[in-house]
C-alpha cells in the first residue's frame, strides 16, 4: 500500500481567500508619553497574577516617562 498525502484542513465551503491584516503603525515614545496608554481588562487580569504583570508594565512605562494611562475593565458577558 502506498503513501497517500492528504490536505491537512477539508473545509465544505472550499477554498477561501483571506486577505492580509496589516498591524497598525508604530507610535513613538513622545506620542505614548503624551497619553493616554489604554489598558483593557475582561475580568481576566484577576485570574493567578496576571494582575502583577499589569502593574509591571505600568512600572516599566514609567520608568520611560509614559505616565498617562488608563485602566478600564469590562466583562465579556
Amino acid at each position: 500500500m502506498g503513501k497517500a498525502t492528504m490536505n491537512p484542513l477539508i473545509d465544505p465551503r472550499g477554498e477561501q481567500g483571506r486577505p492580509h491584516l496589516e498591524l497598525a503603525p508604530r507610535v513613538d515614545m513622545e506620542t505614548l508619553r503624551n497619553g493616554p496608554v489604554l489598558i483593557y481588562d475582561n475580568t481576566k487580569f484577576g485570574f493567578v497574577n496576571y494582575m502583577e504583570v499589569v502593574h509591571r508594565i505600568k512600572h516599566n512605562l514609567a520608568v520611560d516617562g509614559v505616565t498617562n494611562v488608563v485602566e478600564y475593565r469590562e466583562t465579556v458577558r
